[in-house]
């Protein structure tokens, strides 16, 4: 690094770029982060908090501060960039950053979810085992249905039953069993990709690449996406209580807060992190795949959230209602990124909640 950029240390160098920088990102983070604190655990307090102040941060960040720090970047390095001296109507200060870092000679749009650099997981095809539309659907209906009968029905009952043959087991064992099937499904999920899409295609889905667009994948999208469900569920909830009355949830899994931490730790770790994981990569990775290479974006968001819902019927008509809202987000999120990491940390996020709230 030369002496023009020693002169600007690192707080303004994070700013340097098109928006969101690093900066901008850990900015918003921390608005996350001190909203939950200020709130003292009410959630609609944080929610107010978080918005008026993400609001803030992210106005705040692209009509000033990173302006001033491309900007000023721009005037220490002028000299050494003809580029932008003989014809700097063409470019934004943030685009003066990307070239005084050599990350695009490009015009970039800010705010733009299809830059090949950010969101584009790979130059594979979308394909699958069959290019005829009938026997597609027909692959996709039989896969589907094996999953589900493998998660619901066989693989409980293959870890559990011999267990219970042989000895009584606590609520822990139980959960931590239930834990192992439903890990058990991710390889048969990969399996079913490999048959019919591409597995290359998921791991290029998975990456990371670098600092920036892990913080927006991992945090700053999921905490935005977050937001949006619970206030879209409360809304629903609000409409579905008015016309159907209250439903009636079982909530009972056995394990409360005043359980053991064994207990609490396998439920947490099945619902908030195994079963997002599964979850998306079934019907976010596979199924949203394979419809959107047969009919296109729109239709491929709305049936895989209609799947995603009814995969859980078996906890009522309620349910099927937020879990369809929920998929809608998650794939439209999927399809706008090419990325699953959003996907998989907005459920988990959602489902963290809902176990904390609703289960324990």
């Amino acid at each position: 690094m030369n002496n023009s950029d020693n002169e600007m240390g690192p707080f303004g160098r994070s700013f340097i770029g098109d928006f969101p920088t690093v900066g901008s990102l850990l900015l918003l983070l921390s608005t996350f982060f001190l909203s939950a604190l200020f709130s003292l655990g009410n959630l609609i307090p944080f929610l107010i908090l978080f918005i008026v102040s993400s609001s803030s941060v992210v106005y705040i960040s692209y009509n000033f501060i990173e302006p001033h720090f491309n900007q000023r970047i721009y005037v220490m390095k002028k000299k050494s960039l003809p580029k932008i001296s003989k014809d700097q109507s063409i470019l934004s200060t943030s685009e003066i950053g990307n070239l005084l870092y050599d990350r695009n000679d490009k015009k970039i749009h800010r705010w733009s979810f299809s830059q090949p650099d950010w969101f584009t997981s790979s130059g594979h095809n979308n394909i699958g085992a069959s290019q005829k539309i009938s026997i597609s659907w027909l692959i996709i209906i039989i896969f589907l249905l094996i999953y589900t009968f493998l998660g619901l029905i066989f693989l409980p009952f293959l870890f559990v039953f011999p267990v219970i043959l042989i000895t009584d087991i606590s609520i822990g064992q139980y959960w931590f069993l239930i834990l192992l099937s439903e890990l058990t499904l991710i390889p048969i999920i990969l399996t079913f990709i490999y048959f019919d899409g591409s597995l290359q295609r998921i791991r290029d889905m998975l990456r990371f690449r670098n600092l920036k667009r892990a913080l927006l994948l991992s945090f700053a999208i999921p905490i935005v996406v977050s937001i949006i469900d619970y206030i879209l569920i409360f809304v629903y909830a609000f409409i579905y209580f008015g016309i159907f009355g209250e439903p009636s949830l079982d909530t009972d899994l056995g394990v409360t807060f005043s359980s053991n931490f064994f207990e609490i730790l396998m439920i947490f770790m099945l619902i908030a992190i195994v079963a997002p994981i599964s979850e998306e990569l079934m019907f976010r990775g596979y199924i949203l795949d394979s419809i959107q290479r047969l009919h296109g974006d729109k239709v491929a968001i709305l049936l895989s959230s209609i799947l995603f819902g009814l995969l859980h019927v078996f906890g009522g008509w309620y349910i099927v209602g937020s879990a369809f809202l929920g998929g809608l987000i998650y794939a439209w999120i999927r399809v706008k990124t090419d990325s699953l990491i959003p996907c998989i940390a907005s459920h988990m996020m959602w489902n963290a909640f809902a176990v904390t709230v609703t289960y324990l």
